[in-house]
């Protein structure tokens, strides 16, 4: 009976270190691409988790050759020329957001943006210089991503989101976890009788 107990035991730990370590491959959407540019994104590389994106002050969010940015009076671009615009990834589920690739079309001065991750802002990203392709490293869970130019100073700041890198919670880690979690009530339980 014991050793069967300790068999338990044994498979439990190796499933719960399966289930911990397993983690979901990168995936990159790459907003130049048109197979991305439909807007609302379902069931991204096969997780299940869908992409809503928009654009504040009522307008519509561009694709264009550079990236994904806000369209409007002024260039297609996120920027800060007349109101403070904003652009919103929203996922259906919690996402690991790993990097975002940003195009500078113009940075007269010391450029910013601002991310918010559901809600507070996380971070300003300083930008590179005009005509320059940057990769800023993000490394945060959330649901909802929102880059802006509201409260970055008076430069005039345009950039066009290239790129985001997410992984997402990987279904068989998880199943791998709740083997484990069941093993360990069944040992507990053996051990209890």
């Amino acid at each position: 009976m014991m050793r069967n107990v300790i068999r338990v035991l044994v498979l439990a730990s190796v499933l719960l270190v399966l289930g911990g370590t397993a983690q979901a491959a990168n995936f990159t959407i790459d907003f130049t691409n048109p197979a991305f540019q439909l807007g609302n994104l379902t069931n991204l590389n096969g997780s299940g988790i869908d992409l809503d994106m928009s654009a504040n002050l009522g307008r519509a969010v561009a694709f264009t050759t550079q990236g994904v940015g806000v369209a409007g009076g002024d260039p297609a671009e996120l920027d800060s020329f007349g109101p403070d615009e904003e652009l919103t990834f929203d996922f259906s589920g919690s996402v690991h957001l790993v990097s975002v690739e940003i195009v500078v079309v113009r940075n007269e001065g010391n450029g910013a943006i601002t991310l918010t991750i559901d809600g507070p802002l996380f971070a300003t990203l300083l930008l590179g210089a005009d005509g320059t392709t940057q990769t800023d490293f993000i490394g945060q869970n959330g649901e909802s991503f929102v880059f802006g130019t509201a409260g970055t100073g008076a430069d005039q700041e345009g950039i066009f989101i290239k790129s985001i890198t997410i992984s997402t919670p990987e279904p068989a880690s998880l199943g791998l976890l709740g083997g484990a979690l069941v093993l360990l009530g069944v040992a507990r339980r053996r051990l209890m009788s």
